[in-house]
């Protein structure tokens, strides 16, 4: 059982993550798969590459800059333990939103194996378990069902 503090920074880092993927990421995502037919008219799919890479950074940059902000704002009241979980979530995030960005190019351009050797990387990924390692920076027996 887990006490209601806990439970709340727990909560408050698997909530970053999910708006990161979903609002953040998930945006451009989906903007990969709905204008991949359409690059051939407006310079290729080189060039199509190249700008899906430089919104990528962008977004990611954006989402760094958001994440910081957070954690500044929360070591400013106080909660230093509060900012850390925040910029613990930080990297996983952003390394596994540029992930999705390539399986959704993967998908688009019909590249199965490319898809394929991508969401194994995104399984080995959540094999690491991101949600055990937080637990236990907030000292909670992950041994506990």
């Amino acid at each position: 059982m887990l006490e209601p503090q806990t439970y709340a920074q727990l909560a408050l880092a698997m909530t970053l993550f999910s708006f990161g993927q979903v609002c953040i990421y998930g945006a451009l995502n989906h903007g990969i798969l709905r204008f991949f037919a359409l690059a051939p008219r407006f310079g290729g799919y080189g060039a199509y590459r190249r700008y899906i890479t430089s919104q990528l950074i962008r977004v990611s940059l954006l989402w760094t800059a958001a994440v910081l902000a957070l954690a500044a704002f929360m070591q400013s009241l106080g909660q230093t333990g509060t900012a850390m979980l925040i910029l613990m979530v930080l990297p996983y995030s952003v390394l596994n939103g540029g992930l999705s960005a390539l399986i959704a190019y993967g998908n688009a351009s019909r590249a199965r194996r490319a898809v394929a050797l991508h969401q194994g990387l995104d399984m080995r990924a959540h094999r690491c378990d991101p949600p055990a390692a937080i637990k236990k920076v907030l000292g909670i027996d992950v041994t506990q069902n």
